[in-house]
């Protein structure tokens, strides 16, 4: 698929030994020595100015007197807005999810030969215009060769801006990949606007991406305060072929409404909207 150049990139390592150093934009990779990518938005990929005018304010209250159910991750609202620079020093202690590729809702061995080893830290923040998402994997082995991105290290983001849980992919429903080396992907259409910045320490240190998503490119009005949403880790260890090793969702539905989606004929969070837990917006 075509990238839009409203997607800006960039990611950013640490200068530490070991930990490699490049730039990435909506174009692709900058040489070593490159000034820093400037912004590739233009003109005519500016929001539209209904949608511009729709409200964004900070959605209704979300009730956190009640126990959440398995599966909801909650976003806090912050006003202080958040630097992209891979690193979670801002971000608040709680509020973090965390799970093991050999514990996911939905496991996909692909390789034989392959041993769960994976792990995905995650947390959600929000404000007036954006929603915030860092999401820190730990793998002992990273790669970026393969021309689908989920055959690759990567997360999979999977949101359902109306929360309806419809089963088939509509204009409100976004799957997002990013990979280690911040090259992304946006499915089944690209039109979702968001920046962030890809952190990677090698093999054995796994990576971290620091995410910015316009909130009015997830929806044709004001969000609500709940948004279906789902994360995926996809692990390649090398074990054979060009192919992902192993797969793992966070959260599954225990009755998705819509298996006939998928074409393997059992429901995927990648053809099925009903997967996907709850993204809690607070006020």
């Amino acid at each position: 698929m075509s990238f839009r150049t409203t997607l800006t990139w960039a990611a950013a390592f640490a200068a530490a030994p070991g930990i490699a150093a490049c730039s990435f934009d909506g174009r692709g990779l900058l040489a070593a020595g490159d000034d820093d990518p400037a912004d590739a938005r233009v003109a005519d990929a500016e929001p539209d100015p209904d949608a511009a005018e729709a409200p964004i304010d900070a959605p209704p209250a979300v009730d956190a007197s009640v126990p959440d159910p398995a599966g909801t991750l909650r976003a806090a609202f912050t006003s202080q807005g958040v630097v992209l620079d891979g690193f979670a020093d801002e971000w608040p202690t709680d509020g973090w999810a965390t799970f093991d590729m050999a514990e996911a809702a939905n496991y996909d061995q692909n390789n034989p030969t392959y041993q769960p080893s994976a792990q995905a830290h995650f947390a959600a923040l929000h404000d007036g215009a954006y929603l915030y998402l860092f999401i820190e994997v730990t793998d002992d082995a990273l790669r970026s060769d393969s021309t689908e991105l989920w055959n690759d290290d990567s997360v999979d983001i999977y949101l359902d801006a109306e929360d309806d849980g419809a089963g088939s992919y509509g204009a409100d429903d976004q799957w997002v990949i990013v990979r280690n080396d911040a090259t992304f992907g946006d499915y089944p259409v690209d039109d979702i606007n968001l920046e962030g910045f890809v952190r990677t320490a090698g093999d054995g240190g796994g990576y971290a991406m620091e995410l910015r998503i316009d909130k009015w490119s997830l929806s044709a009005g004001a969000l609500g305060a709940e948004l279906g949403f789902d994360l995926a880790i996809n692990d390649d260890d090398g074990h054979g072929g060009a192919d992902y090793d192993g797969d793992g969702l966070w959260y599954a539905a225990s009755a998705p409404v819509c298996p006939q989606c998928c074409t393997s004929g059992s429901s995927e969070a990648w053809c099925d909207t009903s997967l996907f837990g709850r993204l809690l917006l607070e006020p």
